[in-house]
């Protein structure tokens, strides 16, 4: 076990910061993100999954498997990028319903978004019979 992890658990048992920020602090040292289920347990989040399926003939099938270590990797990346293009980035996002800003987006907000992307599941089937899911494992 790493010393900032002993820390981190340290700092948890004497009640100096919380579980979430335990969490964002584990992160951000090389943890893997890990969101808390419904019972109450600890589930890691590894992919995220884009999945096509097609009953028709000739229909489509995509099966896409992104790792939250590559998403976290881009996180990364981005602090190379010049301000004109941060600009440029963060209006396109904001446009298509992703409202924020990438130049002060630290570790602890990437946890926070891997949270709310393990409670997404979203599953839609058209009239032709495509089904198109996005959802996390």
């Amino acid at each position: 076990m790493s010393n900032e992890k002993k820390q981190i658990l340290e700092m948890l048992a004497q009640g100096k910061i919380t579980v979430q920020e335990a969490e964002s602090l584990l992160s951000a040292v090389g943890e893997n993100p890990q969101v808390t289920t419904e019972t109450g347990t600890q589930k890691e989040i590894k992919f995220l999954r884009i999945s096509v399926d097609s009953t028709a003939e000739d229909g489509d099938k995509v099966n896409i498997k992104i790792p939250i270590k590559f998403l976290k990797a881009g996180l990364k990346f981005t602090a190379f990028l010049p301000d004109k293009a941060y600009d440029k980035v963060n209006d396109a996002l904001e446009k298509n319903g992703f409202p924020m800003d990438l130049k002060t987006m630290k570790n602890a907000d990437f946890t926070e978004l891997i949270q709310a992307l393990s409670e997404m599941d979203i599953h839609v089937q058209d009239k032709q019979g495509e089904t198109v899911r996005i959802f996390c494992e």
